[in-house]
Formats: C-alpha cells, structure tokens, sequence
C-alpha cells in the first residue's frame, strides 16, 4: 500500500473460517483492521467492513473479537455487512442443498452459491458495499523505519517478524601488547676503561751521578754504572696511572655499549612487555579497543546476525517503530 501510493480504502472483506478455536486469531485480525482508521479520527473502520464466512450460517465469533478489542460497544459493528457463502459444488450428493434441488435465487437465501454464476455473488457484495465508496477509510499512511531490523514501512502494514535484543559486541579481537616499539637499555650505565692496565715496573737508566762518573774514569770506561728507575703503572687506554680509577668512558650494564647509543633491547613504551613476548592485552580489530569494553557492532541475540538494522527480523517480536 505504502509503495502503491493508496490512500484510502474503500471496503474491507474480512474472510473468516468458522472455528470456536480460533477466537484468538480473530483478534488479532480485528485489532488490524481496527488499526485502519488509526489517523482517521471520528472514523468506525467496521461501516466499511463486510465479513465473509465460508458457510451457510453466520459465526458470532469474529463479532465478538471486535466488540471485545473495543470494550463491548454495542453499536460498533451495527453497519457493519455480513456475507456467508458456501459453494454449491462443493457439496456431496447427499447435502440438502443439493436434493432438494432448489433453484438459484432460493439458494442465495441460505448463503449457497453456484461458482458457475459469479455475477450473483457479485451482486450480493455490491449490496453489501453500498456506501462505502462515499465514505471511504482514510489511511494516511506514513512511512517509517524499524530501529531493529529493515522493515520501512507504515506499522501497521509491518511483517510480524523483527530481530530480538540488540546487544553491542566486539565482531574479532585480536591479541597485543600497549603502545609503540621503542629500543632501550634496560640497565644504568657506568665508567670503564676500554683496554687494560699495565703494571707498574722499573727499568735501568744512565747513572750521571758524581760517583758513577768517578767508577767510569778509574776503569777507563770499562764500566757503565746504571740506576734503577721505577715506571708507574697506567691504563693502556687513557694513561691513567691510577689503577683503581673508575675508568675513561660511559657504557651500559646490559650491552656494554657506549653511553648514548641507541638500545639493545626493543620494548613497548606503554605496557613495557618485551618486543615477540607474549601479548598483554586482547583488543578489537575493528574499533581498537580492549575486548572488555562496550562493543563497537551492533548484533542480534537470536540469529547472531551482525547488520541488524538492514535485514530482515528473525522472530515473531513486535517492531520498534519512531512515534
């Protein structure tokens, strides 16, 4: 109706069965057409109404769903028209229609019709309907959407089906650590010396005193008389003399790099974790947040589908339509 344009109508033909059972189904139909004429105000939907029985007798049960949704109001259904219709060939050889052989008109009085004379049931629902064209169900029908599944339509005219509760879910996490790779040294750095210490030591020199001259001139030269001179120990890499000084350059404890010099170990700045050590927190691919946070997707709890808004409902629930 929406798509089509209609706004207004003209009869509604209510087709029941007869059934004592099916008291329930008869009021969720009348509820329905009782919707018709929802933003048609003043408007009693049942004058445009005409029930249809297939039988020979009227059920009072349709009658009594309607007046039931409407609080028992006595007059609701006072122009409402009543058709019962059972067709002649359908009938067994032994039905009293069919024996008594009664004619076409006399057979119309008990609501028997014969298929092969259309225009007579047509002239019954033209009886019927008599009226109604002057004063039509104003639909005014609006199109909205459902905030649960993809049904866009006027409410009344929605699908029985909708999708159940909406929950928020992460669709696929994934495992990492926190923040970006950084190299650091995971230990202090402190002073060393790069090569090693040589011991202290002595050695001979040329003795220019006073008596090594006196010993050279009596032996004529024959002896050179020498002094032991003491050498001071130092650091083969500085010349540092002090063995127990704390050495010439900055390195680190971890790598024995020098002091400045980029990391030797990859680590992430936030979490600290080491870089190919086991993940520390589980996260959402898509939306990047930690797996225990209110989802980032929208699914359904009964079919588990995760675009609910633009498919199809899954169960027999009510909509959510805007008011």
């Amino acid at each position: 109706m929406v798509e089509k344009g209609i706004r207004n109508l003209t009869t509604i033909l209510w087709f029941v069965m007869p059934d004592a059972r099916a008291k329930g189904s008869y009021k969720r139909q009348a509820r329905f057409i009782e919707s018709l004429a929802k933003y048609h105000i003043g408007k009693n939907v049942w004058d445009n109404t005409i029930i249809v029985t297939k039988g020979d007798r009227i059920e009072n049960g349709p009658r009594d769903a309607a007046n039931e949704i409407r609080e028992h109001n006595d007059n609701l259904l006072s122009n409402t028209g009543e058709f019962n219709i059972l067709l002649y060939e359908s009938l067994l050889p032994t039905n009293v229609y069919v024996q008594m052989e009664l004619t076409s008109e006399r057979l119309n009085t008990f609501g028997v019709f014969k298929e092969s004379e259309p225009e007579r049931i047509l002239a019954k629902y033209e009886s019927l309907i008599e009226g109604h064209l002057e004063n039509p169900v104003c639909l005014n029908l609006r199109k909205v959407k459902c905030s649960k599944c993809s049904e866009e339509t006027d409410p009344r005219l929605a699908s029985l089906k909708c999708h159940t509760e909406i929950e928020l879910i992460h669709p696929a996490t994934e495992d990492v650590h926190r923040g970006n790779v950084i190299k650091i040294h995971p230990s202090s750095n402190y002073r060393k010396h790069s090569d090693y210490y040589v011991e202290a030591t002595t050695r001979q020199e040329f003795d220019d005193s006073p008596q090594a001259w006196t010993v050279r001139a009596f032996s004529f030269g024959g002896v050179n008389p020498t002094r032991s001179v003491f050498v001071p120990g130092y650091w083969k890499c500085c010349g540092n003399n002090d063995a127990n000084s704390s050495g010439c350059k900055q390195v680190y404890h971890c790598c024995e790099r020098d002091y400045q010099s980029s990391g030797c170990q990859k680590i992430f700045d936030e979490c600290k974790h080491n870089y190919g050590g086991t993940p520390c927190l589980t996260i959402c691919k898509d939306c990047k947040e930690r797996s225990d946070t209110v989802g980032c997707k929208e699914k359904c709890k009964d079919c588990n589908n995760d675009n609910p808004h633009n498919t199809k409902g899954c169960t027999h629930i009510s909509h959510n339509f805007p008011n």
